[in-house]
């Protein structure tokens, strides 16, 4: 039987969502409302890695780029492997449908990019592909939160 342990590692004012790993191990974190995006360092602890608007959840992609939703304006912002902000990519349209609160986004084994707008009773899933076809995966989803592909990639 695997025994595991909860350890509290910091303190915050403000709730915690996105988490993600890059491929040193560090952990990366935002604090949504608190407006911060902050790496754990094992060993070393917490810091602000950058500040966002209204960071939510994130994806680190294999360039060390982190894509993160951002829930207060409506859009998905790329920042460099250093925490410096790079860019919009995808702001407010997506497959010609409107969104205001993407939540969370995974990418699978293509390049392809899923993410959610979490909203009561309308929330949807998109998907944005490697060569920037867009498409509307679901619609009329109450908060749609979190997404999850198998190992195979083909059941999202």
């Amino acid at each position: 039987m695997i025994e595991y342990r909860l350890e509290k590692l910091l303190d915050l004012e403000y709730y915690t969502e996105g988490p993600a790993i890059d491929r040193e191990g560090n952990l990366f974190f935002t604090t949504l409302t608190g407006q911060k995006i902050l790496q754990w360092l094992p060993g070393d602890g917490g810091r602000v890695w950058a500040d966002g608007d209204c960071p939510n959840g994130q994806v680190i992609m294999s360039n060390g780029e982190h894509w993160f939703c951002e829930s207060r304006t409506g859009c998905i912002s790329a920042y460099h492997s250093d925490g410096s902000f790079k860019a919009k990519i995808i702001d407010g349209q997506c497959a010609g449908f409107s969104f205001s609160t993407p939540n969370d986004l995974i990418t699978d084994t293509e390049g392809s990019l899923f993410f959610t707008e979490s909203v009561r009773k309308e929330g949807k899933v998109f998907m944005v592909t490697s060569d920037g076809r867009e498409r509307l995966i679901a619609g009329g989803i109450d908060y749609a939160n979190r997404l999850a592909l198998n190992p195979s990639g083909d059941i999202l």
